[in-house]
């Protein structure tokens, strides 16, 4: 039987926005590949996916998070894979959720899903749909509250 993924529900301080949703998705991403899991990140629209791609090509100097879109064809070597619904992933180690998808698919294998919740009124409502999709799958998420930006 599978275990259950563990999930966590990143939130960050009143002025944060997406640009900081970004930055802390790429420091997961990084952490991930660290840690050599395949990581999905799951964006909003395209344009999320574009600035997403461009903050993880400009993350750091010392850090490079090799990453592609789905369908690409180094997809099977690069550590992160970025996604725009309703594309959908078969297998993932950790997935990092963007969109504003109320009940996302959980692809198989998946150990960590992490949300990262921001105090825009679309991002709140959309989490908090999620938060409630994860316990009807009898998940418990986790919440952590970050420090300001």
């Amino acid at each position: 039987m599978p275990t259950k993924p563990t999930v966590r529900f990143y939130v960050l301080p009143d002025g944060s926005g997406l640009e900081n949703r970004l930055e802390l998705a790429c420091k997961l991403a990084e952490k991930a590949q660290q840690e050599r899991l395949k990581t999905l990140i799951i964006c909003a629209d395209e344009h999320m996916a574009a600035q997403l791609d461009h903050a993880l090509w400009h993350y750091r100097a010392d850090s490079f998070l090799t990453h592609c879109r789905s369908g690409d064809p180094l997809e099977a070597e690069a550590a992160v894979l970025l996604a725009v619904p309703p594309e959908r992933i078969a297998r993932t180690d950790v997935l990092i959720n963007l969109s504003q998808e109320t009940a996302p698919d959980l692809p198989r294998d998946c150990a960590r899903v992490f949300e990262i919740v921001t105090p825009q009124p679309d991002v709140l409502q959309s989490t908090r749909r999620r938060y409630a999709a994860y316990r009807e799958r009898e998940l418990e998420p986790q919440t952590h509250r970050l420090g300001k930006p």
